[in-house]
């Protein structure tokens, strides 16, 4: 929870969401592959949770800026039920099928893959206030 409120206060001021959405995706990807190599260091655990906590709160935070930028600020709360209802679906799904049928190191590939898609849309995604 705090690497999320620090990414959250991260970008309360930005200017162009957009761009930071798409790096902070990167880094997302980045971190995961990380956690692949480090995921027995306990030290490193606990360093990569608030890391992305951090991209976490500051992604959310910065599609809620693009959201309010477009004119569409009343959405905060839809977007906030979608993500609610995607980490539920995520975490079960995960807990339940993904883990068990294909192990950790799997898994974490497969979200690397998801989360490449999502980099891919959003490098796609044109908005003339964030160019």
């Amino acid at each position: 929870m705090l690497g999320g409120a620090a990414g959250a206060y991260i970008m309360r001021d930005i200017k162009r969401p957009i761009k930071l959405l798409r790096l902070f995706d990167f880094l997302t990807i980045i971190l995961m592959a990380s956690a692949v190599l480090f995921m027995k260091s306990g030290p490193f655990f606990y360093i990569f949770i608030f890391a992305a906590g951090v991209l976490g709160g500051g992604q959310f935070a910065a599609a809620n800026l693009a959201m309010k930028q477009e004119g569409k600020g009343g959405m905060a709360g839809k977007l906030y039920a979608v993500d609610i209802a995607g980490s539920f679906l995520g975490s079960f799904a995960t807990a339940i099928f993904m883990v068990p049928l294909a192990g950790v190191r799997n898994t974490i590939v497969f979200l690397i893959c998801v989360k490449t898609v999502s980099l891919g849309l959003l490098i796609r995604y044109r908005n003339q206030d964030s160019i």
